[in-house]
């Protein structure tokens, strides 16, 4: 049957092409039923997206879901013996929540899988595979990737603290270099050490010149155990087979790709297209998620998500229409104000007068910057999705959200404290359920979490030292400043649970397509405000 490629749409026409690419290096198609038993996804929970899974029985009363995962299927239905190689691709649709909305979502995805005694060439041939399945989507694709061995050794040569070690990572996904130093500081960490990971944390580059750059910041020397020094080696067998490649500039080293190391332990990588605010592939070997299933090898793969390509004829349409501007999203009040004169005064003014401009957009063509007044709340949600590409934003709104960016600067403006506060003289009962009330549930809950307290959350919108006056609860968690608010009703802080102040956000493939621009913001700002101290 012959098949009219105008009738396709574009996710088909790619599915397509990268069938006929898989099968061309050997891959076989894997098929799988849309259903899976719950227990299976419920004891591999940490691997998948979203813990949140769609459920229902079956007529033999068996508890079933609608698969949010391919892989964790493959590697059920793989022998385990460590001896076989499998090569297997996929078509499928899953069905996770969305991380911005919460609601469930039918996810087209295509993928492959590589499983069982696996090289180097086995990895290099993944990584090029991934390359080319983007190469298919659109020709201004980049590939980030690192390798969790360096992570590993790292860590382990910083400090022997998990919770430190947990922290750690979650701020090197983030790019948040200022509080990697303070945490690193305050758990004593090697000086030596610390340099270089901060020098991996600045490299950026194609993979043809990472072995000179690895060079350079003496990585040989400083990764002495067996994950250190196979990243190392990894990584320059793969450069070299990129080295003659047209692909080769598309590839980038970047260390704050990060993923599970309780699953994942290699290399790792995601794939990213000018105009969608989120990656569209992501990959990586994934051994310890073999082992943890009870399986010998090694695995290596990536899924490639077409449902996002709708987003991208979106962003395409737009920019067919619109000048290239860095768009930057400003909390409205006081503090976007005096961000806005620091940003003015480093050369990228717009066209407003801020005592009566009512404007809620404007822009300096010249400087090639855009800025947007935005509820303080809603920063986080323009630059998330990509409507942004930086923007200022509170500690607390990062802390209570998690949105997925990096947090480039602490502008330390705005700064005060989180606490927990309650009546003079309160004694906690830990007999009792401590009923606290918040705007922060996340905040509150995570902190008491910590402290194994076992508690009764009160959401609150406002007026939140009205509640234990009230008797409505017996803390709150809450914002604090001079502390004069509390002091007038008779309560105090009980604990600081951390400090706040204004961050410079970015979305990651915003900053990673816009990197000099956004970087030369980044430094034009901590100048300015390291001159005012």
């Amino acid at each position: 049957m012959k098949i009219d490629q105008l009738d396709l749409r574009p996710e088909e026409l790619v599915s397509l092409s990268l069938r006929t690419l898989y099968k061309r290096h050997g891959y076989e198609l894997f098929r799988m039923s849309k259903f899976e038993k719950y227990e299976y996804y419920a004891g591999n929970k940490d691997f998948l997206v979203s813990d949140r899974v769609i459920t229902f029985y079956d007529t033999n009363g068996d508890l079933l879901a609608l698969k949010p995962d391919v892989t964790l299927s493959i590697i059920k239905n793989y022998s385990g013996s460590g001896q076989e190689k499998q090569k297997l691709f996929y078509h499928e649709n899953v069905y996770r929540p969305d991380p911005s909305s919460g609601q469930f979502r039918e996810i087209q995805q295509t993928g492959l899988e590589c499983i069982g005694p696996l090289t180097e060439e086995d990895l290099s041939e993944t990584v090029m595979l991934a390359a080319e399945s983007l190469q298919e989507i659109h020709p201004g694709y980049q590939i980030h990737f690192s390798h969790l061995g360096l992570l590993t050794d790292l860590l382990d040569q910083l400090t022997a603290d998990e919770s430190v070690k947990r922290t750690a990572i979650r701020l090197i996904s983030r790019r948040s270099l200022h509080d990697l130093r303070v945490l690193l500081q305050e758990s004593e960490a090697s000086e030596e050490i610390q340099n270089v990971l901060f020098s991996l944390m600045e490299l950026s580059c194609p993979i043809g010149e990472l072995p000179e750059r690895l060079n350079a910041v003496s990585a040989d020397a400083f990764f002495r155990n067996e994950a250190g020094s196979r990243a190392i080696r990894e990584m320059k067998e793969i450069a070299g087979r990129f080295l003659n490649s047209d692909l080769s500039t598309h590839m980038i080293f970047d260390f704050s790709v990060i993923n599970d190391l309780h699953y994942y332990n290699g290399i790792i990588f995601q794939g990213i297209i000018p105009g969608l605010p989120d990656a569209i592939l992501a990959g990586g070997e994934y051994d310890r998620l073999l082992q943890r299933m009870g399986k010998k090898g090694r695995a290596v793969g990536f899924a490639v998500y077409l449902s996002l390509m709708e987003k991208l004829q979106n962003a395409e349409t737009a920019d067919d229409t619109e000048e290239e501007f860095l768009n930057i999203a400003l909390p409205k009040g006081r503090l976007g104000e005096k961000v806005y004169e620091l940003l003015a005064s480093a050369g990228y003014s717009g066209e407003k007068t801020q005592e009566n401009d009512r404007r809620l957009v404007f822009e300096n063509r010249k400087a090639g910057v855009r800025y947007f007044w935005v509820k303080p709340s809603d920063v986080t949600i323009y630059v998330e999705r990509g409507a942004a590409d930086i923007g200022i934003a509170g500690k607390d709104i990062l802390l209570e959200n998690n949105p997925e960016l990096f947090e480039l600067l602490d502008l330390k403006i705005g700064v005060c404290r989180m606490a927990v506060a309650g009546p003079k003289g309160f004694v906690d009962d830990r007999e009792r359920v401590l009923r606290v009330a918040t705007k922060y549930p996340r905040i509150a809950k995570d902190y008491f979490a910590g402290r194994s307290r076992d508690i009764d959350i009160i959401k609150l919108n406002g007026s939140i030292e009205l509640a234990p006056i009230l008797g409505l609860s017996d803390v709150i968690v809450d914002i604090v400043e001079t502390g004069k608010t509390l002091a007038d009703n008779d309560l105090q802080v009980l604990k600081t649970v951390c400090p706040i102040s204004a961050r410079l956000v970015a979305n990651p493939t915003s900053y990673r397509f816009q990197k000099t621009m956004i970087q030369a913001v980044t430094d034009q700002l901590e100048k300015l405000l390291t001159d005012q101290i």
